[in-house]
């Protein structure tokens, strides 16, 4: 059921702020018990993908917003699922073309075009990360404002309807460039959270390639393991 709501937020058959139906409803909808039910709807409780009101009923999220495989929802909705305002700035966009250097660190084929897109994202004003993205220009060319605040993987699937088959994730600390120091507002000896993903398509292609390095004080990253799940949402709990 989990997987079904995910695909109706994908395409738009459930929206933001949309009361879902009764319990009786949704048991027939999708043919599970109610406990299959109320165990699939306290997951996305958890998720934050709906909001159970008193004397209302259960509601989609005005944030809800998924972005696929393992569950991974975009930092501008996590933000305001933790009742943070977020912001994205674009500090760079361009096309470049892949050198062995690069193909060699990143899997894309060598001479292949790409969007190398840099955004610094901040919660209630404070720096709070900086994404760094190398992405096919097959699937997204520029950016406006408005479009680097979403989830560029989301984007990729509306756009070309072109799902991830597997996210490869790597996560390490790395000291920051002086660059970077001075974009989140931290010391050049302060370390940062590093991570690095890796998305390939059904043919087994990478077709996004992104490192996010996150503020080592405004940004906490956690796991959930489900016992009848194989995937671990990630949630972005800032300075709590």
């Amino acid at each position: 059921m989990v997987d079904r709501f995910e695909a109706a937020l994908r395409t738009g058959r459930l929206r933001p702020g949309q009361m879902l139906p009764s319990e009786a409803e949704l048991c027939g909808q999708f043919g599970v018990s109610r406990k299959t039910l109320r165990r699939a709807t306290d997951h996305l409780a958890r998720l934050a993908l709906i909001r159970r009101m008193q004397g209302v009923g259960t509601i989609v999220a005005e944030e809800a917003r998924v972005d696929g495989l393992s569950a991974r929802r975009s930092l501008h909705a996590e933000l305001r699922s933790a009742r943070r305002v977020p912001e994205t700035r674009i500090l760079s966009q361009a096309r470049i073309r892949v050198d062995v250097a690069l193909s060699q660190r990143t899997g894309f084929h060598v001479g292949a075009e790409l969007l190398q897109l840099r955004r610094l994202r901040l919660a209630d004003g404070a720096p709070h990360a900086i994404h760094e993205d190398l992405v096919s220009t097959l699937y997204v060319q520029e950016l406006g404002e408005a479009e680097a605040a979403q989830s560029l993987l989301e984007l990729i699937r509306r756009r070309r309807n072109r799902p991830s088959s597997l996210i490869r994730q790597e996560i390490e600390a790395r000291m920051p460039t002086e660059e970077q120091a001075a974009q989140l507002g931290i010391s050049e000896a302060t370390p940062l959270l590093c991570e690095t993903l890796r998305k390939y398509d059904d043919l087994g292609e990478i077709f996004h390639y992104n490192t996010n390095f996150y503020h080592p004080v405004n940004y906490r990253m956690t796991t959930v393991t489900l016992p009848d799940a194989a995937y671990q949402p990630r949630s972005a709990e800032a300075g709590d």
